[in-house]
């Protein structure tokens, strides 16, 4: 599973430029951080060394949602992890109204046209003696990515990547264990492993991607003018070659906002083929 943050003016989701996100590998550890659960068959293993092989579900996008003070567009797909033992689900939300969001402690202002997206864990049935879930993915796509002293966040030219240092688990928030989230940047690639502590019944973890020419707060204004692309359109289809896009188009002043587009292998009932 991945997707993508480009410039629907400047080609499609193959060949704008633009950050992609690759999820890479899902591995339960233990408190020392060795994998457990790790062999036999498929089904059973509580872990995936590949999502090229997992089976997507695209769920019907949504526009209008309130997302902490923002309003956003949103498009979810979700994949089980083998034989009931559970659920990863990535939810992409391209902000239509300007408004800070995140984990109620950690916040960031984000503008018309910025792309959120959350890592959420629905269930997960851990071993015995399973501590951690680690999630690592692959940003990738654009030179030059240079990362803060303090690790959360990421700059690709006029992009930044914002990452947060706590986990919500099971309605409280939780500082990942120290040294999490990781970035290892290497070229045009940032790898990045999220580290979830054991969790009974749901974990959220949730990244963004800001612009940084277009200050936040002068979104409400942009969004709400009368000139031209003022106003926030949202489509959504399901591309020939099986992808889902949920494309914004936002107001004049945007030199280069995002369209999402979530390169899945199974297909996704309800969107309308491009």
């Amino acid at each position: 599973g991945k997707f993508k943050m480009y410039d629907s003016a400047l080609g499609d989701q193959g060949s704008a430029p633009g950050p992609t996100v690759t999820m890479d590998e899902l591995v339960e550890r233990d408190i020392s951080g060795a994998a457990v659960c790790n062999s036999g068959p498929m089904a059973e293993k509580h872990s995936v060394s590949s999502f090229a092989t997992q089976d997507f579900t695209v769920h019907d996008a949504e526009s209008g949602v309130a997302l902490g003070e923002a309003t956003a567009n949103r498009l979810k797909f979700s994949t089980d992890i083998g034989n009931a033992i559970g659920t990863l689900q990535v939810d992409t939300y391209v902000i239509s109204q300007a408004g800070k969001a995140g984990n109620g402690e950690e916040e960031w202002s984000f503008a018309a046209g910025d792309m959120k997206w959350n890592v959420v864990f629905n269930s997960w049935n851990f071993c015995t003696n399973g501590a951690f879930l680690d999630l690592k993915v692959t940003v990738s796509g654009l030179e030059g990515a240079e990362k803060a002293a303090d690790g959360l966040k990421v700059t690709f030219g006029n992009t930044s990547l914002v990452l947060a240092r706590k986990v919500e688990l099971d309605g409280d928030l939780q500082e990942m264990p120290e040294g999490y989230p990781s970035v290892n940047i290497q070229g045009g690639a940032v790898g990045i492993v999220f580290r979830f502590p054991r969790f009974e019944s749901n974990a959220t973890y949730d990244p963004g991607f800001m612009n940084d020419d277009v200050a936040a707060e002068d979104g409400p204004d942009a969004v709400e003018g009368d000139g031209a692309g003022a106003n926030t359109t949202t489509e959504a289809h399901l591309g020939t070659n099986n992808t889902a896009m949920l494309d914004a188009a936002v107001w004049p002043q945007a030199s280069m906002w995002p369209a999402v587009a979530a390169s899945l292998p199974s297909g996704a009932p309800g969107l309308e083929p491009a």
